[in-house]
């Protein structure tokens, strides 16, 4: 319910953050003070706020009847200033947050959000916060800002009281020292990207990948994989259980940097879901259209799926722009082989080994040449030659054992 309290004491509500002695025990039983309120005070007193900011919240508060100040027939020192309840702040609030996620839409470059958005108490101070520690371009710290206020937007009421109750205690917590701002930062950014089940679980997902970047990054997407530790494995499976439960529109909104794309299209690979998997690398090079893992790794996962002739163009592309990449040479070469253009294979396998002597799979190829045109003595020099550069070789070990099928 709305309270009725003296318009002087209030404003010394405001400026102290605490009850007047003079009027505490007449008024405690019966005035509940905000902490979004309170917040924006103590931040002015501590000097956090300048005096123009602070204004514009007190103005923004009264234009939007979150207090309202009555002066009609009532004597100076009666004036009253009514406090609208919890429930009202937040439904004006959110048409605060809707104004600039209008705003922010129109103009997503050139907006510098900053100054206006402390008028949204707690909530506008946090992303204060966040914008101004923000490293990316304006138009990017622009997206994060629209994307955090269009999620505070579809909070329910409890959710969104709860939410700027825990911001105010960060945002506490950090003037007290009791935090440090890249921990403020983190979990104040997760508080307002979490608000419904689907943003749960994107972060879950975004919190998994993290945790196997790096493994990830030292297994190589090609003709043969290595086998997969079984605790990678176990991450893996979780990381595909978690994105099944998303739509496609869930991944499309989510903050997800190029290395977690990566590493999720690389899981799908792992994982035999070879179609998602070209369907995620397809996203990151509509970002970067010469990211060298994407293109890498589709052609091979095209090879995977027997599409021979798209990948073999896929190598193509992918060796437009990195044309000394030995694997991207030996990749081309398989697909040629497959493709049974014995002579424009031998060429992609000599020059993947010309430009890396040591790899075992480009001599084993040629090997396959070799095999395939009938010169079987040829072949099983070559697959011997690839087994002393690595004695695990898997294609030159199938070759040698296949001889019987070719009559060698």
């Amino acid at each position: 319910m709305s309270k009725i309290i003296p318009a002087y004491f209030l404003i010394f509500v405001l400026v102290s953050g605490t009850m007047s002695p003079v009027f505490s025990n007449a008024f405690a039983e019966e005035v509940k003070i905000p902490s979004w309120l309170k917040f924006n005070a103590d931040l002015w007193v501590d000097g956090k706020q300048t005096d123009a900011e602070f204004f514009r919240v007190i103005e923004w508060l009264i234009e939007n009847r979150i207090i309202v100040i009555d002066l009609k027939d009532i004597e100076p020192k009666q004036k009253t200033i009514t406090s609208v309840d919890d429930d009202d702040f937040v439904s004006v609030a959110k048409k605060g947050i809707q104004g600039w996620i209008d705003k922010i839409s129109k103009s997503p470059a050139d907006l510098f959000i900053r100054a206006g958005l402390p008028l949204i108490p707690i909530v506008g101070t946090s992303l204060g916060i966040l914008y101004d520690q923000a490293t990316g371009t304006p138009k990017e710290n622009n997206d994060m800002i629209l994307k955090v206020l269009e999620n505070m937007k579809k909070m329910e009421n409890e959710d969104f009281k709860k939410t700027s109750s825990k911001l105010d205690e960060n945002l506490q917590a950090i003037k007290n020292n009791e935090y440090k701002l890249d921990d403020l930062l983190t979990e104040t950014k997760q508080i307002l990207v979490i608000t419904t089940d689907t943003n749960v679980r994107v972060i879950s997902l975004e919190a998994k990948l993290d945790q196997v970047l790096l493994q990830l990054k030292d297994i190589k997407i090609g003709k043969n994989i290595a086998e997969i530790p079984s605790e990678l494995k176990t991450q893996l499976n979780e990381i595909t259980q978690l994105k099944s439960e998303l739509q496609d529109s869930d991944l499309e909104g989510i903050n997800v940097d190029p290395a977690r794309l990566e590493a999720l299209a690389k899981t799908e690979v792992l994982q035999g879901n070879f179609d998602s998997a070209i369907e995620i690398y397809d996203k990151i090079l509509e970002q970067d259209s010469k990211n060298y893992n994407a293109l890498n790794e589709k052609a091979w996962t095209l090879y995977e799926l027997g599409k021979v002739s798209e990948s073999n163009t896929a190598f193509g592309e992918f060796l437009k722009h990195y044309p000394a990449d030995s694997e991207g040479w030996e990749g081309k070469g398989w697909n040629l082989l497959e493709l049974r253009m014995f002579d424009e294979a031998k060429d992609s396998f000599n020059e993947s080994f010309r430009l890396d002597n040591s790899n075992a799979y480009a001599i084993a190829g040629l090997g396959w040449v070799s095999l395939e045109e009938g010169n079987c003595q040829m072949a099983e020099s070559i697959f011997y030659d690839a087994l002393e550069i690595d004695q695990g070789n898997e294609d030159a070990i199938q070759g040698l054992d296949l001889f019987e099928d070719y009559d060698c």
